[in-house]
Order: structure tokens, then C-alpha cells, then sequence
């Protein structure tokens, strides 16, 4: 019981000393984000039913449009772009062009649903307490605009699925 506690707590320590992304780390995320939506919504709009192809093409527009945004941003701080994906977007991609049909949506849709989540989190996060004034508005206008409204899409799709 005692080891457990203490387990606990060192976990919570670590968890609350885990420094938060510097506004470039967010950026580079951003822009590694909308490229992995952008060619997981193009994937979805070729080997999707229906409602996911129509998701998946309105997310890739969408996300182009969102990348333009960090992208002037990250240039205005002299960032350089990252040019590749995530590791765990490379292993979703992988695991998504195997399947097809309904294992395709619901696997798409699942994805899509985390990542989203994960998404509204850390633009939240970004945009209340982010320490760049810049960064945070982008954040903010971002989440509002462009992250809660794929959110809410992905989420009808996967509750007309059950």
C-alpha cells in the first residue's frame, strides 16, 4: 500500500514538473498536426464511406487553409518547418491504408475523434495560458473556428455509426 502511495505521488510530481510546450514546440505541432490531417482526410476521402470521404475532404480543405495560418506565424518567429510527421501519425497512416470499408470508418473515426480531443486540449491550453501573445490568439481563434467545428463533425458521424 505504501509503495503504491508513493508510486502515486512520484507520478503526480513528474506529471506537474512536465515542463509545458515553448510557443515554437506548439507551432511545430500545429503544422505537424494539419499535415497529418491533411493526408489522413485525403485517405479518408478515397476509401471512405460516404459521411467519412465527405469529413475527410472537408478536413483536408480545412487544414490547408489552418496550415497557411501557422505557417505565417512560425515564419514571422524564424522557425524552421518541420518537414516530416509525427512518428505516431506514420504508424496511424500505416495501420489506416490496410483496411477498408466499414473497419476503414470506424478506425478512421475513432482516430480522428482522439486526435480531435487531444487537439481542442492543447489549443485550449495554448490559448489561456500560452506565453506569447501572438501564438495564444492563434490558438485561441484556431480551436473556435477550426478545431471545435471538426470535433463536433466527427463525433455525429461516429454516434450515426453506432
Amino acid at each position: 500500500m505504501r509503495r503504491t502511495v508513493l508510486s502515486l505521488i512520484i507520478l503526480g510530481f513528474a506529471a506537474a514538473c512536465a515542463k509545458a510546450p515553448t510557443p515554437k514546440e506548439f507551432l511545430a505541432k500545429a503544422i505537424q498536426g494539419d499535415d497529418t490531417e491533411m493526408l489522413l482526410g485525403t485517405l479518408a476521402a478515397t476509401k471512405g464511406g460516404t459521411a467519412v470521404a465527405d469529413y475527410g475532404r472537408t478536413l483536408a480543405a480545412d487544414r490547408a487553409k489552418d496550415r497557411a495560418a501557422v505557417v505565417s506565424v512560425a515564419t514571422h518567429y524564424g522557425m524552421t518547418l518541420p518537414s516530416d510527421l509525427l512518428p505516431e501519425a506514420r504508424k496511424q497512416q500505416s495501420k489506416l491504408e490496410g483496411l477498408s470499408g466499414a473497419e476503414f470508418d470506424k478506425a478512421y473515426v475513432s482516430a480522428m475523434v482522439k486526435a480531435h480531443k487531444a487537439d481542442d486540449a492543447a489549443f485550449a491550453k495554448e490559448a489561456t495560458s500560452g506565453e506569447d501573445p501572438d501564438i495564444k490568439a492563434f490558438a485561441s481563434k484556431t480551436d473556435e473556428s477550426v478545431v471545435k467545428m471538426h470535433l463536433q463533425m466527427i463525433e455525429d458521424i461516429q454516434s450515426k455509426m453506432k
